[in-house]
């Protein structure tokens, strides 16, 4: 999976009169980002549903790109999560003689750490994903649960 972003808010509420009913943006990771952002370069990724389209929005350092996606153009809603186990052994079996067995430890907080989390479209073959890490958003922990009312939400329109 790609390189997880940090969620900086997350709005999923069916119940919407305007039809405004997802709104999640999230940042890329590491300081410079962060620094970024504070000084107002988007390095924003955005997935919301307007009415009858998805918007998927994303900005890097490189530049931006803004998709407005008529639902009905929409060929398959996914979500799910990744977990990095093979990883997570391998760091443990090179870690652990040098370490006198602490590798095993370091091993399974990166397991814990790494887990990823992905909600997204697919227009024909282009695949519009949000890949972020689990997170507390506004008091609320957001996880694989609240990826899956996404991705419902999404569906119910197509």
């Amino acid at each position: 999976m790609a390189n997880a972003l940090i969620l900086k808010s997350w709005d999923c509420n069916p119940t919407a009169e305007n039809g405004n009913t997802v709104h999640i943006e999230a940042r890329q990771p590491g300081l410079v980002a962060w620094i970024l952002d504070k000084v107002g370069v988007s390095t924003v990724t955005k997935l919301a549903i307007e009415g009858n389209k998805v918007i998927f929005a994303q900005g890097n350092f490189a530049g931006n790109i803004h998709a407005s996606i008529p639902v009905k153009k929409i060929t398959s809603v996914t979500y799910g999560n990744s977990k990095p186990f093979t990883q997570a052994i391998a760091l443990g079996a090179v870690l652990a003689v040098p370490t006198f067995g602490l590798g095993i430890i370091i091993a399974i907080i990166y397991y814990f750490l790494q887990k990823q989390i992905r909600v997204g479209i697919t227009v024909s073959s282009i695949d519009y994903s949000l890949v972020f890490k689990e997170g507390n958003v506004g008091g609320q922990k957001i996880g694989l649960e609240n990826a899956r009312e996404v991705a419902e939400q999404i569906s119910k329109l197509i």
